[in-house]
């Protein structure tokens, strides 16, 4: 009897227990009456699903549920063609979350657990299966997203924390929110293919485990490594920060990554933490990675560190991250040094920019840019070695440049608007291919200056000193309104090219001589040789192609010329007297120019003609020069002088008629006349009417003075008296002869080439 009641008791506590756990039940949405998760009416039971209930939503449905509210279940299904919806709500869920459908959060919570524990169960995404989240939270221990087709979760904010496993066989995109890594993942994290992964903002608070496998992914926002140091270098995956932002590497601990790739449209990557690499390379395809304070370190023994074309390293308060095997720059990349003092290192770089302030300490082993030296802000920086610039070699406002004492290179242009020290022996040679100029808001002083550019050297809006050698291998240095400066103990050394425009030298006391090597197209040069120099001075020469501007004016042949003239200028140079040879080719010459007969024009306010010395085929040299001008090389063209005399009486006369004489000269030549004098007799049997003397020189420029022979043009010392010789008053019979003594010089050029002289006498 107590047995049986033994039996019936334990019979009755087994019928409990099965009746407690038949309790759980499935629960499946219809949506009948809403999208209301609450609403008994929307499920098949006519019960909403509790904590112990798993939750299957169908396909096919006119509505589906948006959770608005707090809800626990044990697990959820969301079918194919089926949708489920959080939106402020929090949905707890103790097993699985199963999306062959869609699932989206904007905001509230899906938490993969009971409330106030760590989530401990997964969400698996499958085939075809979509997860939207535009906000809220998301915990989950493991997240599965299946592949063929794929499973997609789509993150636009808000945060996903992933307490055990990634496992993305599909699709996982990320344009905003963070994936924070909350627990350490196994050996399922990260398999192997990975699929397509783009994360946004990555929170690493325990070690994700993604060397497990060779795999890579990108990241958009910022990684935050926190509170633990986190080694993923064990597999050579690839982690790419590809936002089009300003992105962050830093946090509290450290990270090692394997290959670490920038890979920006715009914006910087920027260290907020030290940072290193292993078993892998760093490289920056495009975008700007900014180590700022930090550092960046990787193995030596086998890494990569390069940067593409395009894309920038700017290195702050450290030096450079030597610790890489290789280094690599493309010839447009672009490594910037921006901290206060700084080592450059010695690499082939492509362009290189020295900003910020303090000592840059060069390299001493020889330095190359393929691209542009660029300083800028308040940096100085010393050369520790030969420099090779492929570019331009900039020299900013505020900042310093010595040269030292090596030789470098520049194949581009050249800016001085700071500070530059040319020192000791050092030299500067211009040999880029296409046409390089020296500018910038400072004339700048070489210590010594090589030309070997074909396409030649421009002076833009400065003068060039060169302290010792300008040498000329090949091309030319075009001035402009500027000059080349050779100061005292400088020379010019040639082989090939010259200065196009102003050439200074100086000229020193003694007798000294001086080579002016200029020309336009062509060389022309100018040797000057002075007598005697008392004051010590310079001496600026240049040439211009084609005629002198004034040449009509002169007594040279405009048809026969050296189509060329050359200027000096004195600057403070006080001497006796200098001859000046002027070199010229054949090609300058006119068509029928004997060079045997080229004569000297000076031209300084008007024209004058200096004796000639040598002549040869290609020089002809003034002598005896006591100033300077512009010079023009041509053959001698005398004028041609036309005399027309008039009265202005005609027929027969009587005794004590006036007659009015006009003598009317014509300059028809080829050349300008000089030294012009008409002498006019007095007609026999008149008087000389006294003061009837006139001229006419409209626009010929010409000064005259008159006088008066009494014998026939023997002397010329009279002065005509009224009744002179018995003349009746106001008239002089003494009067032979009047001449006019003409200065200037009369042109060959219409209407400056003719004027009149006139008097009248009286009829006995």
């Amino acid at each position: 009897m107590k047995r049986g009641v033994i039996t019936i008791f334990a019979g009755m506590l087994m019928m409990f227990v099965c009746t407690s756990l038949g309790m759980a039940a499935t629960r499946t949405w219809t949506g009948s009456t809403s999208t209301s998760w609450t609403t008994t009416s929307n499920w098949q039971s006519g019960l909403t699903p509790t904590s112990s209930d798993d939750v299957v939503i169908p396909g096919a449905l006119s509505r589906y549920p948006v959770v608005t509210t707090i809800e626990t279940v044990t697990s959820i299904t969301v079918n194919s063609g089926a949708t489920l919806t959080v939106n402020g709500g929090t949905v707890y869920c103790t097993g699985t979350l199963t999306d062959n459908g869609s699932v989206s959060i904007s905001s509230g919570t899906i938490h993969m657990g009971a409330p106030g524990v760590d989530p401990w169960y997964s969400i698996s995404i499958g085939a075809s299966g979509s997860f939207t989240q535009s906000g809220g939270t998301v915990d989950v221990q493991d997240l599965s997203i299946a592949s063929s087709p794929n499973g997609t979760y789509t993150q636009s904010a808000g945060t996903l924390n992933i307490y055990h496993d990634f496992i993305n066989r599909g699709t996982f995109n990320a344009t905003g929110g963070t994936v924070e890594f909350d627990g350490a993942g196994d050996q399922n994290a990260f398999p192997s293919p990975l699929g397509s992964t783009q994360f946004f903002n990555v929170n690493v608070n325990q070690d994700p485990k993604f060397a497990n496998n060779q795999v890579s992914f990108n990241v958009a926002g910022n990684w935050m490594t926190n509170n633990i140091s986190v080694d993923e270098s064990a597999k050579s995956g690839t982690v790419t920060f590809n936002g089009t932002g300003a992105q962050t590497i830093g946090g509290n601990g450290n990270m090692v990554f394997p290959n670490l790739v920038v890979n920006k449209t715009s914006g910087a990557v920027t260290l907020a933490a030290n940072t290193a690499t292993n078993n892998g390379n760093v490289t920056v395809t495009a975008g700007t990675l900014d180590l700022s304070t930090y550092q960046l370190n990787g193995n030596a023994v086998v890494e990569t560190l390069s940067v593409a074309n395009g894309a920038t390293l700017r290195i702050g308060a450290n030096n450079f991250p030597t610790s890489y095997s290789t280094r690599s720059f493309g010839a447009t990349s672009i490594v910037e040094y921006y901290g206060a003092a700084q080592t450059v290192s010695a690499e082939t770089y492509g362009h290189l920019t020295l900003s910020g302030s303090g000592t840059k300490t060069m390299p001493a082993t020889a330095l190359t840019t393929q691209g542009n030296f660029t300083m800028s802000g308040t940096a100085s920086a010393t050369a520790g070695a030969s420099m090779t610039v492929g570019g331009n070699f900039t020299i900013g406002a505020g900042t310093t440049f010595s040269a030292a004492t090596f030789g470098h290179f520049v194949k581009g242009d050249f800016t001085n608007n700071g500070t530059y020290t040319p020192s000791g022996s050092s030299s500067f040679t211009f040999n880029g291919t296409s046409a390089q100029i020296i500018g910038g808001t400072n004339s700048t002083t070489f210590n010594a200056l090589t030309v070997n550019n074909s396409s030649g050297l421009t002076l833009s809006g400065v003068d060039l000193t060169v302290s010792t050698t300008l040498t000329f291998t090949a091309g030319t240095i075009t001035t402009g309104s500027r000059k080349v400066i050779i100061p005292a103990g400088g020379s010019v050394s040639r082989t090939s090219g010259h200065v196009v425009g102003n050439l200074q030298k100086y000229i020193a006391t003694g007798a000294p001589s001086a080579t002016f090597e200029v020309g336009t197209t062509t060389y022309a040069p100018i040797n000057v040789s002075f007598a005697s120099v008392s004051v010590a001075g310079n001496l600026i020469a240049s040439t211009t192609g084609g005629d002198h501007p004034n040449i009509a004016s002169s007594n040279l042949s405009t048809s026969r010329t050296v189509n060329r003239y050359w200027t000096l200028t004195n600057s403070g140079i006080s001497f006796t007297t200098y001859s000046a040879t002027f070199n010229f080719v054949s090609a300058d010459l006119d068509a029928g120019v004997t060079t045997s007969k080229l004569m000297v024009g000076r031209y300084s306010a008007g024209w004058t003609y200096p004796a000639i010395g040598t002549r040869t085929a290609t020089s002809t040299q003034a002598t005896g020069l006591t100033s300077f001008g512009d010079f023009q090389l041509a053959e001698t063209a005398p004028p041609v002088i036309s005399l027309v005399k008039s009265c202005n009486v005609s027929g027969s006369a009587l005794p004590g008629t006036d007659l009015g004489y006009t003598v009317a000269f014509t300059n028809s030549g080829a050349s300008a006349a000089q030294n012009l004098v008409l002498t006019d007799p007095v007609p026999t049997n008149t008087d000389f009417k006294v003061g009837s003397v006139a001229q006419s020189l409209g626009t010929t420029g010409l000064g005259v003075s008159v006088t008066y022979s009494n014998d026939s043009g023997t002397s010329w010392n009279y002065a005509p008296l009224s009744g002179g010789g018995n003349a009746p008053a106001g008239y002089d019979r003494n009067v032979t002869n009047i001449r006019w003594t003409f200065t200037g010089n009369l042109s060959q050029v219409s209407p400056n080439n003719a004027g009149s002289v006139s008097f009248t006498t009286r009829i006995r």
